[in-house]
């Protein structure tokens, strides 16, 4: 609880008063066979970021969390440093909310009963089911699925139009 309090506080330092925070993942590990597969673009996140009402919390690690740093204005950005996983943990629940492609943040906010948004590619891992939008596994869970591999459009349209 202390260090998600500590991840509210800098969220609101860097952050717009009023606007949700929602934290953002759009990379699956690049060594992963399907990476491309079910990751999300720079400008799928651009399209996100601009849903008025929001502040979006940069927690994608590595290279691409770096490029979406320095691309797209007003994000707040956690991943310049390196993070344990309680640390981790504690970001994503300081959030409103996530959105995030099939990863370990996914897992975690689920969880943690953290509103969670998780991006499936058309064929996703069988663990998140054929169709339904919601999951056994975790009940803050919401599935946005790709009605055809690799168009992302009607994903990002769906989480923009629901407020992110």
């Amino acid at each position: 609880p202390a260090l998600t309090e500590a991840w509210r506080a800098r969220y609101a330092a860097q952050g717009r008063a009023g606007h949700r925070r929602v934290g953002i993942v759009f990379q699956a590990n690049p060594s992963a066979r399907n990476a491309a597969q079910r990751s999300l673009g720079l400008g799928d996140v651009a399209r996100i970021a601009r849903v008025a009402g929001i502040d979006l919390v940069n927690l994608q690690h590595g290279a691409p969390g770096r490029a979406l740093a320095a691309s797209v204005e007003g994000v707040i950005d956690v991943t310049a440093e390196a993070l344990a996983l309680d640390a981790y943990a504690a970001a994503i629940a300081a959030t409103d909310l996530l959105i995030s492609v099939d990863t370990l943040a996914a897992h975690c906010a689920g969880a943690l009963g953290h509103p969670v948004r998780v991006v499936l590619p058309a064929t996703a891992d069988w663990r998140w089911g054929r169709d339904a939008t919601n999951t056994p596994w975790y009940a803050s869970v919401t599935l946005f699925r790709q009605a055809a591999d690799r168009g992302w459009d009607e994903v990002v349209a769906g989480l923009c139009a629901v407020g992110a």
